[in-house]
C-alpha cells in the first residue's frame, strides 16, 4: 500500500485510520463507563455538560481552522486564567 496517497480531507490515510481507531476507542469507554454507573448517576448538569459539548464539538474546529494558533492558544490561556480567578473569588466571598 502506497502510504504517499491522501484522504479526500487532504490527510495522510494512516491519521484518517489512527483518529478513526481512537474515535471508537473513546466510544467504548464511554458505554463501558455509563453501562458500569448506571443510568441513576446522570443528573441534569451531566446531561447539560454532554448536550454542551456535543453542540461546542464544532465550534472549536470551525474555531482551530480559522484562527492562527499562537492568538487561539492566548485566548484560551486567558479565559482559563479569568475562569479559575472567578473560582478563587467566589471561593473566598
Amino acid at each position: 500500500m502506497d502510504d504517499n496517497r491522501t484522504s479526500p480531507q487532504g490527510r495522510g490515510w494512516r491519521s484518517v485510520l489512527i483518529s478513526t481507531a481512537l474515535e471508537s476507542n473513546y466510544l467504548t469507554a464511554s458505554i463501558t463507563f455509563v453501562a458500569a454507573l448506571g443510568f441513576a448517576a446522570f443528573s441534569v448538569a451531566t446531561v447539560g455538560l454532554l448536550i454542551g459539548g456535543v453542540l461546542a464539538a464544532p465550534l472549536g474546529a470551525w474555531l482551530v481552522k480559522r484562527i492562527p494558533a499562537k492568538p487561539l492558544l492566548v485566548a484560551v490561556g486567558i479565559l482559563l486564567t479569568l475562569t479559575s480567578l472567578y473560582g478563587i473569588y467566589r471561593a473566598l466571598a
